[in-house]
């Protein structure tokens, strides 16, 4: 090490220790354990190119190790899996408690939740769905997607039908391709363009940094889209299904199928609710929430973040701008970063 850099070591290590001594107001963290999370920020916005921190940024890069992001990735879709099933029966159970008495489609669409959430909380990053806006261009690109996700779901829920429930339904195998695999998968590839084309035609740009107002304004803003999402979905596949009744049975048995056979168009609204709010930005923030816990129990932040990066603020280590924060020097951050986590 240089004279230079042993003189700029001793300055920030004098600095910080002054910084840690300051009386302040504010909850105080001990310095043992906040100058670790300090070291670990640093180090993980300089691995990631980072000048501005924002916490609903943080992606499982953040894990150092393939094992942690591995761990991250099974108790993400373990933890969306479980939640998507607890909200599909939690709402159905309330329905059948306060209106009509249900039966049917319940258990059926179980495992098939548990999997569908699985999968979202598995596959891919933390992308967060922060604005609506209209775009004819993106709504058609993932209306395509749709149209072919919609017929090779049906055709793969039609296929572990016959195999493990109704292997006779083969035997009338005109009727069985004409109304299970045509008009079943017409309609799912109509209701799945539909929804998908929604939704991708809906997804606008991410806010600015300097526009965002307070810390992890990205995820609420999910949240907030993730309800309207998933409620406009759910209209959509409902709508579906009664075209599809209307043109299987005509208008006066629709309205009776509906009336008397309510699990099963409830059901129906209930995944397209579901599926819509996973893809509008609820997988967004379960998967930050799984982040958040697992980081938060090997030790590399506290659980109300945003806390302690406004204790860092006025510690002077670190500055807020807007809805982010930003070490107040350049240098100060490569310190943090260069000192060894324990």
């Amino acid at each position: 090490m240089s004279v230079k850099s042993e003189r700029y070591k001793k300055l920030f290590d004098n600095y910080i220790n002054q910084m840690f001594a300051r009386k302040l107001y504010t909850q105080n963290y001990p310095s043992e354990q906040a100058q670790p999370w300090l070291i670990w920020l640093a180090q993980r916005m300089v691995q990631n190119s980072q000048s501005t921190f924002l916490i609903e940024q943080m992606q499982p890069s953040f894990f150092q190790t393939k094992p942690q992001q591995l761990r991250f990735r099974l108790e993400s879709g373990i933890i969306t899996g479980l939640i998507v099933v607890l909200i599909y029966v939690m709402i159905y159970m309330l329905v059948d408690l306060l209106f009509v008495e249900l039966y049917g489609m319940f258990g059926d669409v179980l495992p098939y939740l548990l999997m569908g959430g699985f999968l979202f909380g598995v596959v891919g990053n933390i992308d967060t769905i922060e604005t609506l806006k209209w775009s004819w261009k993106k709504a058609r690109s993932s209306s395509i997607v749709g149209l072919i996700v919609g017929p090779v779901i049906h055709s793969i829920s039609l296929l572990i039908d016959v195999v493990f429930y109704d292997i006779g339904s083969l035997y009338d195998l005109h009727t069985y391709i004409t109304e299970n695999l045509l008009i079943g998968g017409l309609l799912s590839s109509t209701s799945f363009g539909l929804f998908f084309g929604l939704i991708g035609g809906l997804r606008g740009p991410k806010i600015q940094e300097k526009e965002k107002l307070y810390p992890n304004n990205g995820i609420w803003k999910s949240a907030r889209n993730t309800m309207f999402l998933g409620l406009a979905s759910g209209l959509i596949i409902i709508l579906v299904y009664i075209l599809g009744e209307l043109q299987s049975v005509g208008l006066e048995a629709t309205f009776i199928n509906i009336t008397t056979r309510t699990s099963e168009p409830l059901s129906s609204m209930l995944i397209g609710i579901l599926i819509g709010g996973l893809i509008g930005g609820g997988s967004a923030c379960l998967k930050h929430f799984a982040l958040r816990r697992l980081l938060h129990g090997m030790g590399y932040l506290p659980w109300n973040y945003a806390k302690f990066l406004d204790y860092a603020t006025e510690r002077l280590f670190m500055q807020k701008v807007g809805g982010g924060y930003i070490f107040i020097h350049r240098m100060l951050m490569e310190h943090f970063a260069n000192m060894k986590l324990d």
